[in-house]
């Protein structure tokens, strides 16, 4: 039954993270948080899964349709290369903050640290904060090592938050913003599992559930990317507006769980 919950939960997720650039794991981690099924860390494998399959896809798909061109964006380079350094950080302070506290209080930490994430991408898209249009190399990649760090960590992929800081500091339109997300995530996602694999004993555990949520995934990224390339910009701006609003919502009743 779980597979069955958890397949609808990443093939939405993916869809909706294609069409708007965040990604799916904001809404797939928080969602698996609620069903409480999972340790924090198996939970947080499985979404880096899930929104990998998906972003490994959908970027390829906007490669395909030169609506990427990474030979001509040093900028997306620099942040690419810090979101990979990021990703190991991320994945560290994970594992240790899991040796001093207990798997409800990170499971908390995560939702509090990603509401205060979600109250700031929501105030940028109501309010409109000052964009800038940043130039120097080593700034573009330190955006990229805190990018990488707080989507490793929190385990989300980093989509909401990666979409504003393009938007604001790259001056980006949001489907611009959107596909820079994208490709963020896969490297800062892949480094984050390719450590938890090496590092942990996350395989020695039951990952029979890849086989549902992978294809999912998949199926998800591909429907998102395809209504991503034929809706306006408005239509964009609307659903990542909603996911913002439901998911800070959801992430607000599960730190109130994991700390009361």
């Amino acid at each position: 039954m779980s597979e069955i919950i958890y397949s609808i939960v990443v093939f939405l997720a993916t869809c909706i993270g294609a069409i708007s650039g965040i990604g799916g794991g904001v809404i797939i981690k928080p969602s698996f948080d609620a069903l409480n099924i999972h340790s924090v860390e198996t939970i947080s494998f499985l979404s880096g899964c899930a929104v990998l399959t998906m972003s490994l896809y959908s970027t390829s798909k906007h490669i395909r349709n030169k609506e990427l061109q990474l030979s001509n964006s040093s900028m997306l380079l620099y942040v690419i290369s810090g979101s990979i350094l990021g990703g190991f950080i991320g994945s560290n302070l994970f594992k240790f903050f899991l040796t001093i506290i207990s798997n409800d209080m990170m499971k908390g930490m995560q939702a509090c640290i990603l509401v205060l994430i979600l109250l700031f991408v929501l105030a940028n898209s109501i309010f409109e904060f000052k964009k800038f249009h940043i130039n120097n190399k080593l700034t573009i990649l330190f955006v990229g090592l805190f990018l990488g760090t707080i989507s490793s960590f929190i385990g989300i992929g980093g989509g909401p938050l990666n979409v504003a800081v393009f938007i604001l500091f790259f001056s980006c339109t949001i489907k611009q913003a959107a596909v820079y997300s994208l490709i963020t995530i896969v490297f800062s996602q892949l480094t984050s599992l390719l450590l938890a694999i090496f590092t942990t004993s996350i395989l020695s555990q039951d990952l029979n559930i890849l086989f549902f949520i992978l294809p999912a995934a998949l199926l998800g990224g591909l429907i998102g990317t395809k209504i991503h390339k034929q809706v306006n910009e408005k239509v964009i701006e609307y659903v990542y507006n909603m996911v913002i609003i439901l998911i800070l919502l959801l992430n607000a009743i599960n730190a109130y769980h994991a700390f009361v």
